[in-house]
């Protein structure tokens, strides 16, 4: 090609390679994302016919991180290199532009031979959805970006089986996979497959394979590579912010070794769902350390433009998770920025008691109290919302310890709690996310919202920056749900996670969740 791009030895060992599959492994900032970006650009180009695909979690992801760096930045690297043959120019013959139907992002480049090579951007959140998506798709090279959230091997094997545009040469097809040493560690499937199955011996392999699949084996083991980058690798990074990565996992040796180093633990069992999102630091906000309350700094709820609106007042929400022995409700204000219709969240205060005897009359006096003290806090007129699981409707976690509760009051949680607050408090459901596979929409939800910076806790929230820090997954061989039961934490998350999702429902809904559910509200009795 004449030109090579400014990379890294590492990234040039990356953007050189001609093997048809490659794994590029290593933390944030190490810069195997950006020897990537080159790399498609050079299959867009050489190759006589391509189409490429980027593989993104969400539309959203992708649309606002490897989209705009491809088709932006590097594109004009690529322009200003004056990439050329004698008779054709590299550009675009198609601007970036997102289908109105499908909401599909793509953009086609002039290759060296004069053709046109297609670049596609789709959103997969599951594994299990990518068939199903791809199903009449043909494509000469295909990029899982962010494959450490995917947990499934489906994802590889449904993009194996997409290598096969027609026209274009086998030997220029290429997968590629890129992502963080995964929680999972050793037992996530791009382990199993580019560091066990690569390098098995054939009298390794299992008897039970017929030819098709030997061969298969074989086919990868000949034609894969595995790219490990640690945070040293990036040499063209700010030393400045390496520095700054490296500071922040200084106290935590496994870690460290993940998140600076690259290693692959054996398994991280402990950690959070979280870990590789939350940062203290950048999150939280203000400092609530001194003894006395008063000399606290908090998040303040705003009334300004991002503010959203009810009836002319501020709104705020209310997320509950009430119970037997455990509750938790989260205070949150949602707003939206009024240009670019993106939404976020500040978590204002919480109340949470966790394996006491406090009646659930009690609790929601704790809650009225600290609504009362935010509306004194903010100093103008706010609008409320609730929410909580709806099966706060249908049953009763306690008996009533309050004699002025109606008798008719006391047959559901959202019945006292209505009660107990003299109406003020009426609770909306969320049976929509809460129907089984929502407990993992709603960790990746909260995810992509700390990604994104677009959810901060406020310094006096203890038990939400705890939750955040421990919330585990259920790694037992028969877990049956996402998250590890019976953790105290995962009750504040419940309850803030339980109104975030109801506030942006349509954004996930886009987002590929089922479209059975329905908004519910909770039907009190009061």
């Amino acid at each position: 090609m004449g030109w090579r791009p400014r990379l890294s030895p590492k990234q040039l060992s990356q953007f050189d390679c001609d093997l048809r599959f490659q794994l590029l492994i290593g933390p944030k900032f190490s810069g195997k994302t950006y020897g990537l970006y080159h790399s498609v650009f050079k299959h867009l180009w050489q190759p006589k016919h391509a189409r490429l695909g980027i593989i993104s979690r969400t539309n959203r992801a992708g649309s606002t991180g490897i989209w705009p760096a491809l088709t932006k930045n590097i594109y004009e690297e690529w322009i200003e290199a004056g990439i050329q043959t004698e008779d054709h120019v590299f550009g675009y013959v198609k601007p970036p532009c997102v289908d109105a139907v499908t909401k599909i992002s793509r953009a086609t480049i002039r290759n060296r031979y004069g053709g046109e090579s297609e670049v596609i951007l789709f959103p997969i959140e599951r594994a299990e959805d990518a068939e199903t998506m791809m199903f009449s798709t043909e494509f000469s090279a295909l990029w899982i970006s962010e494959g450490q959230y995917y947990k499934d091997r489906a994802i590889f094997d449904t993009c194996r089986a997409q290598l096969r545009l027609l026209g274009s040469r086998y030997e220029d097809q290429r997968l590629w996979v890129d992502m963080n040493p995964a929680e999972e560690g050793k037992g996530h499937w791009t382990y199993r497959i580019f560091f066990v199955e690569k390098n098995l011996d054939e009298a390794e392999y299992d008897p039970l394979w017929d030819p098709a699949t030997r061969e298969a084996v074989r086919e990868f083991r000949d034609n894969s590579a595995v790219f490990q980058f640690a945070l040293d690798d990036n040499t063209l990074g700010d030393p400045r912010q390496l520095a700054n990565v490296r500071a922040t996992y200084a106290g935590n040796p496994e870690k460290y070794r993940r998140f600076v180093l690259g290693e692959i633990p054996d398994r991280v069992a402990e950690a959070s769902v979280f870990s590789g999102v939350f940062d203290e630091n950048l999150h939280v906000i203000g400092d609530s350390s001194d003894p006395d309350p008063m000399e606290w700094e908090v998040i303040a709820p705003s009334n300004g433009a991002p503010s959203l609106r009810e009836g002319g007042k501020v709104l705020l929400v209310g997320g509950w998770d009430p119970g037997a022995s455990n509750h938790a409700m989260a205070i949150i204000q949602p707003w939206q920025d009024t240009k670019t219709g993106v939404s976020g969240f500040d978590i204002l205060d919480e109340v949470v008691i966790l394996a006491t005897n406090t009646s659930l009359e009690a609790f929601t006096e704790k809650a009225l109290e600290a609504m009362r003290g935010m509306e004194a806090f903010a100093g103008f007129p706010i609008s409320w919302e609730h929410y909580a699981d709806g099966s706060t409707a249908r049953f009763r976690s306690q008996v009533s310890t309050r004699g002025d509760i109606p008798a008719k009051d006391e047959n559901t949680d959202a019945g006292v709690i209505t009660a107990a607050s003299r109406g003020e408090i009426r609770l909306i459901g969320c049976d929509a996310v809460k129907s089984p596979g929502w407990q993992k929409r709603r960790v990746d939800m909260v995810c992509r919202l700390l990604s994104e910076r677009r959810l901060r806790i406020s310094a006096n929230c203890v038990e939400t920056i705890r939750m955040l820090k421990d919330l585990r997954r259920d790694l037992s061989p028969k877990a049956k749900t996402y998250l590890e039961p019976g953790q105290p934490v995962k009750h504040i998350f419940d309850a803030i996670s339980y109104a975030i999702a109801m506030r942006i429902i349509d954004e996930l809904m886009d987002e590929g969740a089922p479209r059975s559910r329905k908004r519910s509200r909770v039907v009190s009795s009061a």
